[in-house]
This record gives C-alpha cells, sequence and structure tokens, in this order.
C-alpha cells in the first residue's frame, strides 16, 4: 500500500479546494434548497397550526386543532397538576366552542356529538385532578352553566337550542359531582397557601384589565353586578392575607381559592359578553318615543293593515350576577 507524503496530502487537498472554488460546486449551495424546503414547511405549518386555533367542528382545521394543537399541549402537560389544569382548559374549550356555535345558530346534533364526546374526554381526565385544581374546574363549569343558560334563552326553539340544552344538562351534572367532592383545607401547606394566594392576585388583575376594557358596554344593572363581584374577589385576598398572618393557613387558603374561583367566573362570563353580546350603541341610553297607538293610524275604507308574524328573538344578553 503506497502511502501520500504530507505533503502531497496538503498539496491535493488545495487542489480540491480551488476546483470546488472555481466551479459552482458548494455545500452551501447543496444545502440551500433543502433548508429552504425545510423552512417553507416549518412557516407553512405553524401558520396552519395558528389557524386552526379558531376552528369550530365542522370546519376543515378543526382535527388540525384537536389532533395536533391540542394532542402537542396533551403530551407538555407532564406533571399532574399541569394535566389537570390543561384539562379544564380543554372543557373551557370545548364549551366556548359549542356557544359560539349556538350563538349562530349552527349547533345541529352531528357537531353536540362531537363536543359532547370531547368534553367527556377532558372531564374524564380531569377527574384524575389533585384537589387544588378541582375548585378552578368548578368555576370553570358554574361560569359556562350560566352562559348557556342565557344563550339559550335568546333562541328560538331549534335544533341549536336543544343541543344546548343537552350540554347545559351534562355541565350541570359534572358541577354537581364536583360539590360531592369538596373537601375541607385543614391541612394546607405554607407553599401551598403562597401559590393560592400567588394565582389569586394575578386573576383578581386580570379581571380588573377586562373589566376596565368592557365597562362601556355594560348597563348599569351588569356594573353593578360586576362591582358586587369585585368587592368579593378583594374581600377574598384581603382576608386570606389577615388569616395569613395569623397563622390560619387552611382558612388562607380557603379564602385565597374563593377569591380565585369567583375572579376565573367573573373572567370567563366577561369573556362571553364581549364575544357574543352586540355591541352597546349610543342611543341605547336616550328616552325612547313613544310608539304610535294601533288607532293612530287609519286605513282606507274596506282594507285592512295585516299583521306581520314574525318571531321576535330576544336579545342575548349574559348575566353577571352572583
Amino acid at each position: 500500500m503506497i502511502a501520500l507524503k504530507p505533503s502531497e496530502k496538503m498539496a491535493i487537498r488545495k487542489a480540491l479546494m480551488k476546483e470546488m472554488t472555481a466551479s459552482h460546486f458548494s455545500w452551501a449551495g447543496l444545502w440551500r434548497p433543502v433548508s429552504v424546503a425545510l423552512g417553507l414547511v416549518i412557516v407553512i405549518g405553524a401558520g396552519i397550526s395558528s389557524a386552526a386555533e379558531g376552528s369550530l367542528p365542522g370546519d376543515l382545521l378543526y382535527p388540525v386543532k384537536i389532533s395536533f394543537n391540542e394532542g402537542l399541549r396533551t403530551k407538555l402537560a407532564s406533571s399532574p397538576d399541569a394535566a389537570a389544569v390543561w384539562a379544564t382548559a380543554r372543557i373551557d374549550r370545548r364549551l366556548v366552542e359549542a356557544e359560539t356555535l349556538a350563538v349562530n345558530n349552527d349547533l345541529d346534533s352531528a357537531k353536540q356529538d362531537k363536543i359532547v364526546a370531547l368534553l367527556k374526554s377532558a372531564i374524564s381526565t380531569s377527574g384524575e385532578s389533585p384537589l387544588s385544581v378541582k375548585p378552578e374546574l368548578k368555576a370553570t363549569l358554574k361560569a359556562h352553566s350560566r352562559i348557556l343558560e342565557n344563550i339559550s334563552v335568546s333562541l328560538p326553539n331549534n335544533e341549536s337550542r336543544d343541543s344546548l340544552g343537552n350540554l347545559s344538562s351534562l355541565v350541570q351534572g359534572e358541577e354537581a359531582e364536583l360539590a360531592k367532592d369538596e373537601v375541607a383545607t385543614s391541612l394546607a401547606e405554607e407553599s401551598t397557601v403562597a401559590k393560592d394566594k400567588t394565582s389569586a392576585e394575578k386573576r383578581a388583575r386580570e379581571v380588573i384589565k377586562l373589566f376596565e376594557s368592557s365597562k362601556t358596554n355594560l348597563n348599569s344593572e351588569r356594573l353593578s353586578e360586576l362591582n358586587q363581584r369585585l368587592q368579593i374577589i378583594q374581600k377574598g385576598l384581603d382576608d386570606g392575607e389577615a388569616k395569613l398572618k395569623s397563622g390560619d393557613l387552611g382558612q388562607a387558603q380557603s379564602s385565597f381559592q374563593q377569591s380565585d374561583n369567583v375572579a376565573k367566573e367573573t373572567k370567563i362570563l366577561l369573556r362571553a359578553k364581549n364575544s357574543f353580546e352586540p355591541a352597546k350603541s349610543s342611543d341605547e341610553d336616550k328616552p325612547k318615543a313613544p310608539e304610535p297607538k294601533p288607532n293612530d293610524t287609519k286605513s282606507a275604507p274596506g282594507l285592512q293593515t295585516p299583521k306581520a308574524s314574525v318571531e321576535v328573538r330576544p336579545k342575548l344578553e349574559i348575566n353577571l350576577g352572583l
């Protein structure tokens, strides 16, 4: 076997590099089409994934939302607490989808069945939730129970209303089951109380921010209801702080959780109000002119004014009361 000397190896390497430089060949050129194609796949995939987030049952991208987006988030929720929080979020997402379809009179039995199947799957997962997460699940179900009821009243008697009633019964049943599982938190630990306090304070700030952006669309009755909720949220924070200073960790945790739960419920209700209710017009607060009485207009002899038989749909309004 003939071995090349170091000087010969260097000469060959220089010649090869010179040829590669002189020709159109380059490793960068070879990989450029591959990297561009890969980049396009990533960008397009991310765009589809993002667009799928707004999809509803029956939409082309809804399977992407469920299988890819939510499947990925399920895998990333590795701890029991994270899995429980994500299960509650999935329940919230399914109910928002049902409410959106119902408001648009598009919640047929097939879409209801799809939502119910996914909802039951998320509820089954949430049943294994740690006790610390169950209050948030209860607040989520309570808020959506109110929203479903408010939307149902505004709908005519049709398939959407029937489907919404079935979902409402499911939500109320799960809410009742959670009420049976409630236990006292007398053995609270300082670390968990601190976590509950941080969560309650964060949620309270979110509600106040949402309130500031929504209050122009609230009438005096809804403002009063919302102020009552804000007072309860603040009282829970104040009571929790006082109990924490006195060393009563169980009562401190209970107060912080109550504040957090009311804030969670309020946030969901305000979100629904902003999404589903028509914007308040500037003319709504002005006094309306009296409608003319039937006798004020006279018909020509022998002619009768036909009466319109149009079904009046009640105006959708999300009640914020406790």
